[in-house]
């Protein structure tokens, strides 16, 4: 998927308000009641007990960014965090010259109320964060910590390396989980004034109205649609109308055998429903016999969401001015649905690069409705590689993609090298579906 590792934070920081500037710092012996108490409510609402308690401390921002760096150093090293980043832009998700880890820290700087680390098993809140809505986001983290405890956070996280559409399908369930109860904890316990209402249904729009899709929509996204999947629903009004309140036993299935793709959150049947699961077609690349100089540096899969954002009309990748409009966001599209799997890999020669992918849909009408898609988007998508190699002083640039096959598709994006060599590579990468034959 287009997601940076750095997003795999997203289940642990709650993203929020800043503090009043008048309002009283919490003290920790604050902090630790509110916890004490809280615990058992999240026990109640959840229906299983912490095996531990969760230590708990006042942070400050220093702090935060600290986490940040760990976390993010942890799940995936600079070279490929910034293959992410090359990625991305020359698939024109973000622009050419967007400093991307800039645009995260200015995220996360001043609207996080507080985060949760799977390595110390602990709760940090931020010293600024203070009233009746830093008690509902303790709700939401102290769940993670409770999952953390009961099923392991991190392992699932580890497991599922070199697949981000399946990292982030299991973010959604982690947060999933964490909105769930933080929402039911709040409409039980939360006793908010009229103004914290409206401060929560605000809170963070102040840096989301200039963010770009790439960014937000797998940031709510894990969020929103994470809380759908839990409720086994595609909207929020089938959600109110007829949704499912997760059981124990859900839980426990989702944390034990996570939901494999982004598709399968998207549209919870697909997981949830034994006569409508889709499993996502495991696509293997080969990649021996490569043209002299050219190696792979990047490997990765895309998901349906990824590729809904890829194909997203670039007029409309606009930020969130409003609650109403987080409300309205879509994470898929009729080109993307239909997905099958994909597997793409990023190549090298100096500072050239080669993007190539594979993609398998459910039908051959899938596979024509997103090379349909491809077609239309095909003129931004040159102007995006041409825009990624300029900015990178790189001479030569283009984008090409094709069927494979009835029910498959294939793109080649290139940046700093010719199309006659772009291509040569391109037809050195063999993919193959499962076990045997190739695609």
């Amino acid at each position: 998927m287009l997601l940076h590792g750095f997003l795999a934070l997203v289940p642990l920081v709650a993203p929020t308000f800043q503090g009043e500037a008048d309002a009283p710092e919490v003290t920790q012996e604050e902090l630790e009641a509110w916890t004490k108490e809280i615990q058992a409510e999240v026990e109640e609402l959840r229906g299983a007990k912490f095996r531990r308690p969760v230590p708990v401390a006042v942070s400050d921002e220093a702090t935060l960014m600290e986490y940040v760096q760990k976390r993010e150093d942890m799940l995936e090293s600079p070279e490929v965090r910034a293959a992410n980043v090359t990625v991305a832009k020359m698939l024109g998700a973000m622009p050419a010259d967007m400093d991307f880890e800039a645009e995260i820290r200015a995220l996360l700087e001043g609207q996080v109320g507080g985060f949760y680390d799977p390595e110390t098993k602990g709760f940090y809140l931020m010293k600024s964060f203070t009233g009746g809505l830093a008690r509902s986001i303790l709700a939401h983290e102290l769940t993670h910590a409770l999952d953390d405890q009961l099923f392991g956070i991190d392992a699932t996280l580890e497991a599922r390396k070199g697949n981000a559409d399946a990292q982030w399908a299991f973010q959604a369930v982690v947060e999933g989980s964490g909105t769930a109860v933080g929402n039911a904890w709040t409409a039980k316990y939360g006793k908010l004034s009229p103004e914290e209402m409206m401060e929560q249904a605000s809170m963070g729009m102040d840096v989301l109205k200039d963010a770009i899709p790439y960014i937000y929509k797998p940031l709510l996204g894990s969020y929103l649609r994470g809380l759908l999947f839990l409720s086994r629903a595609n909207s929020l009004m089938e959600m109110a109308m007829g949704g499912k309140e997760p059981t124990q036993d859900a839980y426990a299935q989702c944390f034990g055998a996570p939901p494999l793709s982004s598709e399968q959150v998207l549209h919870p049947a697909k997981y949830w429903d034994p006569d409508l699961r889709d499993d996502p077609v495991e696509l293997t690349l080969e990649l021996e016999g490569m043209p002299e100089g050219w190696s792979p540096i990047l490997e990765q899969t895309q998901g349906e969401l990824g590729w809904a954002l890829i194909l997203e009309d670039p007029a409309k990748r606009t930020g969130l001015s409003s609650p109403m409009a987080v409300m309205g966001v879509v994470y898929t599209r009729a080109s993307s649905a239909g997905w099958g799997g994909d597997r793409y890999v990023l190549l090298g020669k100096g500072d050239a690069r080669v993007l190539v992918a594979r993609t398998i849909w459910d039908s051959g009408a899938d596979a024509e409705e997103f090379l349909a898609a491809l077609d239309e988007r095909a003129e931004f998508l040159r102007s995006s590689a041409k825009a990624t190699a300029d900015a990178r002083g790189l001479e030569g640039s283009g984008f090409e993609f094709g069927a494979v096959g009835e029910r498959g598709a294939r793109l080649l994006v290139w940046i700093g090298t010719g199309a006659d060599e772009a291509r040569a590579v391109d037809a050195a990468v063999k993919s193959r579906v499962g076990e045997t034959g190739e695609e």
